[in-house]
């Protein structure tokens, strides 16, 4: 087995490309730059998006992904602005709880279209399913690959249209870091925002991510840390999980279908909506801040509504936001380090708490269990004591939850999908 690859996905829980996209930069044209980058503006470039999709999509249904983030909402509020809202509906996942189970669900129930909740316990978690799931989504994160493609499909049909909010923030500036730092030292923020089993670690000591990375040209038209971000995690950590691809290689909306035939539209990845926000100055991207003047006028009710950037509260709750934020930091470190005391916060979780279902699950240890011993016949992580770490699990000293995620991807991938 290809060692560096191995070790990639062991350090950020996808497989980051052998090259770096030359593309990216190629949506930054002329006709794609904003004049004033003023939310008027904004709104009449996301109106002038949706118009023409809508008319793309097919005449079935239109399904959306719908979450405690802002993306999915927005793609809410353009739908409801286009067709009739007995032609659109939702799927949330989670466990109640969870800010985007019970935000997705609130949002949903707040326009009276129909919506689906789908809660993961209720999913039998097995060896053969996550080995399946790579084979459509390889090599990216384990198993949110799983759990997206089966709730999208448990609800469409072949006539419907599925909406993704993929790469809504971060081309909104969600990701925005300081770009006063030299070009390494990003490279080395960014290596190290991608390391998944942080409990643990799953490399060799010699492995170092940062030089084993593609890297863009220094003189990429776009800004360093996008292209970070954008030419190696979202292309292929994010979008394999989230769209029916294996990766993320060319800018357009229009992506392509799920297993049940549904037409799947990613509006943000389209080529003129990414050169306006990727060409915008740097103050109002920062914080998202022309993305949320924009939807708070377009949309001003959905978006007074609470959402997952404020932890459950709604913007004029400020006070309240930073208490529950306070919390879950608090409970958040407390569970890092001490999980014997049993004080956990899931609310900002995206699917479950793994630590957890690893602990109490039998389905959940048996797949594990499988995975394991596929490791350790192949020989693929000798370093690792595979044993010791569970036992440490168990006994709750630590929790290895995502790095459990991390070696069943790995045992996953290489069954299926063998590296050259």
């Amino acid at each position: 087995m290809n060692s560096v690859q191995v070790n990639q996905y062991l350090w950020c829980g996808y497989l980051p490309p052998s090259e770096f996209p030359a593309w990216l930069s190629d949506c930054i044209t002329p006709a794609a730059t904003g004049k004033e980058y003023s939310p008027r503006e904004a709104a009449e470039w996301f109106d002038a998006l949706f118009d023409a999709l809508v008319e793309q999509a097919s005449s079935g249904r239109h399904i959306i992904p719908l979450s405690g983030g802002w993306d999915s909402r927005a793609i809410l509020g353009a739908l409801l602005e286009r067709i009739d809202s007995d032609m659109i509906a939702t799927v949330t996942f989670g466990v109640p709880g969870q800010l985007d189970y019970d935000l997705g669900k609130m949002v949903a129930d707040s326009t009276g279209i129909e919506r689906h909740a789908i809660d993961l316990r209720s999913v039998e978690f097995t060896w053969e399913a996550v080995r399946r799931s790579v084979i459509t989504s390889p090599w990216t994160y384990v198993p949110d690959g799983l759990f997206n493609s089966l709730c999208r499909n448990l609800v469409s049909s072949s006539s419907d249209t599925i909406w993704s909010g993929f790469l809504g923030d971060p081309l909104a500036g969600s990701h925005f870091s300081d770009l006063s730092m030299p070009h390494y030292e990003q490279i080395v923020a960014f290596s190290s925002k991608q390391q998944r089993g942080k409990t643990h670690p799953l490399c060799p000591p010699s492995f170092s991510l940062t030089d084993a990375l593609p890297l863009p040209e220094t003189n990429i038209k776009t800004r360093y840390n996008d292209a970070l971000d954008l030419g190696l995690r979202q292309a292929c950590g994010i979008a394999p999980i989230v769209l029916p691809i294996d990766k993320w290689e060319q800018w357009g909306a229009v992506i392509g279908k799920e297993r049940c035939g549904a037409q799947v539209i990613a509006p943000f990845a389209d080529s003129t909506w990414a050169g306006y926000w990727l060409s915008a100055p740097r103050e109002v991207r920062k914080g998202q801040k022309l993305y949320l003047e924009m939807l708070n006028l377009k949309f001003p009710e959905l978006f007074s509504l609470p959402g997952k950037a404020n932890y459950g509260t709604k913007w004029s709750h400020g006070v309240r936001s930073m208490v529950r934020k306070g919390s879950h930091f608090f409970r958040s470190q407390v569970q890092r380090r001490a999980p014997w005391l049993g004080i956990r916060s899931s609310l900002a979780a995206n699917y479950l708490d793994y630590n957890e279902m690893f602990r109490n699950r039998e389905d959940y240890q048996a797949t594990l269990g499988a995975a394991f011993e596929y490791l350790k016949e192949n020989h693929v992580v000798p370093w690792l004591d595979l044993d010791a770490l569970w036992e440490e699990h168990m006994r709750r000293r630590r929790d290895h939850g995502d790095a459990f995620c991390v070696l069943l991807g790995l045992a996953a991938n290489c069954a299926e999908n063998p590296l050259e």
